[in-house]
């Protein structure tokens, strides 16, 4: 059994929040270390397929990876167990990377002749439906850039920059404008507003409110905030529907329309 984070107790969304967008859409967790089961326990039966990414995976003894167990080979890697037998597991696939001429180093320490993808199908036992699994150790930012599925949920928390931590900066502006034009309308930005960067010193009307759960220490401050609502420079309306439990602060759930 693979030592993963287990969900929270008290991890909601507001039942009237219209999630009809995410049909038929992905879910996009970079830098997803152990962190596997909630994300799946709250949008598996909503998306299509969810796509974990984290440089850590299937390389043994990895730093990033190996207190959690997920450090071992490709062809070792657990299914990933319902908290509540939600899903069962039905089969898998992996594969080796293969570049290609326009491929670009994102990232000097990931080199292409170790990246390797596995792919799960699991059975919804709620929806009566399968979703996919993938699982890569890609650089984060070519997996989000080469996504074959439309974008329904960012889910993003807990990602220190010290030893262990991706260095990706996925709440400055620069990345996290790229995640907001790509995910549909009516789509999640889910995060704890790790890494932010720059971003924490730029307008209010940006993406400081996001920012703000890494201040917030209990789930009672994260479940005030929903139906808090605000608007962007981008052109969107950004409305908390939800709280994801703790990490570097309060995991919100941002509901993202375009105006």
């Amino acid at each position: 059994m693979i030592p993963l984070d287990p969900p929270q107790a008290d991890i909601m969304i507001d039942p009237s929040a219209d999630l009809s967008a995410l049909s038929g859409t992905c879910l996009f967790y970079p830098c997803s270390g152990a962190d596997l089961q909630t994300p799946m326990a709250l949008f598996a039966d909503k998306v299509s397929s969810l796509y974990f990414a984290d440089h850590g995976y299937f390389r043994p003894g990895h730093q990033d990876t190996r207190n959690h167990g997920l450090d071992i080979s490709i062809a070792e890697a657990g299914a990933i167990p319902a908290p509540n037998g939600e899903w069962s597991f039905r089969c898998r696939t992996f594969e080796k990377a293969s570049r290609r001429d326009d491929d670009e180093d994102v990232d000097p320490h990931v080199r292409f002749s170790d990246v390797a993808k596995l792919t799960e199908t699991y059975y919804h036992e709620v929806v009566d439906a399968d979703f996919r699994v993938l699982r890569s150790n890609d650089d984060a930012r070519r997996v989000f850039d080469k996504l074959p599925d439309p974008l329904g949920v960012f889910f993003y928390r807990g990602d220190s920059l010290g030893e262990g931590g991706s260095g990706i900066l996925w709440n400055d502006m620069p990345l996290m404008e790229r995640v907001l034009r790509k995910l549909v309308n009516g789509g999640l930005l889910v995060t704890d507003g790790s890494n932010p960067g720059d971003a924490k010193r730029q307008s209010v009307g940006r993406h400081r409110p996001v920012l703000q759960a890494r201040e917030m220490r209990s789930a009672e401050q994260g479940l005030d905030w929903i139906g808090c609502t605000f608007k962007n420079t981008l052109g969107r309306r950004l409305t908390c529907i939800g709280y994801a439990g703790q990490r570097y602060g309060a995991t919100l759930i941002w509901q993202v329309v375009r105006i």
